[in-house]
């Protein structure tokens, strides 16, 4: 793939990145988490767990649609730039402010799921603390990787 830019590049890496911690994080669940008291709780701790992977790459979709030149909202803040310095400001500002609601309701969404899977492991009390838990580990399991890319 000559042509592939490096973001894509970067992309697919991601991805498998993601895979992997995706194995390690059903290995680590299933070895550490079975319990006799509740045989499943790994498995919704997994999936919380999953629920975390999957929203940081949504997450990264997100911060690269408002922060790559090829979509609509660099393009309008350019755009907005050719009339001066004041439009270029309100541009700016008025796509940063956008751009704060896809992830709040990305992270909302992720952690309300994970809290009602922790909670319905059936093992008391903290579950859905720990729940939501096993989502953040899920999102920072790729943090690494993240970081370099934003570093690209």
């Amino acid at each position: 793939h000559e042509c592939d830019q490096p973001l894509q590049v970067m992309r697919r890496a991601y991805v498998v990145s993601a895979a992997l911690a995706l194995g390690s994080y059903f290995f680590i669940t299933w070895s550490m988490l079975s319990t006799s008291a509740a045989p499943w709780a790994w498995w919704k701790f997994f999936l919380c767990g999953l629920l975390g992977i999957v929203s940081a790459y949504a997450l990264i979709f997100i911060t690269q649609y408002y922060t790559d030149y090829e979509n609509p909202p660099v393009k309008g803040i350019a755009k907005a730039s050719t009339t001066g310095h004041g439009t270029n400001i309100i541009a700016g500002l008025a796509v940063g402010y956008e751009s704060t609601a896809g992830p709040a309701i990305v992270i909302a969404v992720t952690l309300l799921f994970s809290f009602h899977l922790g909670e319905s492991t059936g093992l008391g009390s903290g579950s859905g603390l720990f729940g939501t838990a096993a989502a953040t580990m899920g999102m920072l399991g790729t943090a690494v990787f993240i970081l370099s890319m934003n570093n690209f």
